[in-house]
């Protein structure tokens, strides 16, 4: 993945979600980075790593990890899907109807 393409898509969650932008928590130290939060969530997803595999790399917690990829995947469906839609001028599919196109099995 380019890096452009990348920083696109941290920003794009970044704005739609709150929970990424890094801000002072009560104990006067910085939480962790938008960075930090949404490379856990790709590496997760895109290799398949156990979350609690995210602390030696990322230096993030697993419960944390869980929370980066559970809001990110949300924020990537409710962002992008709306952009596809504009692109494509029509409904995406339902989960149910995604769901049943991938079970069928092959003739």
């Amino acid at each position: 993945m380019s890096k452009r393409l990348f920083l696109h898509i941290v920003e794009a969650v970044k704005q739609h979600d709150n929970y990424f932008t890094q801000r002072c928590i009560a104990s006067g130290r910085m939480s962790l980075s938008t960075l930090q939060k949404v490379t856990a969530a790709f590496r997760i997803l895109a290799y398949g790593m156990p979350a609690d595999a995210t602390d030696e790399y990322i230096k993030i917690g697993e419960s944390i990890a869980i929370e980066c990829m559970k809001r990110f995947y949300r924020a990537i469906i409710e962002v992008f899907s709306e952009r596809r839609e504009m692109i494509l001028g029509r409904q995406l599919p339902t989960i149910w109807e995604y769901n049943n196109l991938v079970t069928v099995p092959p003739f």
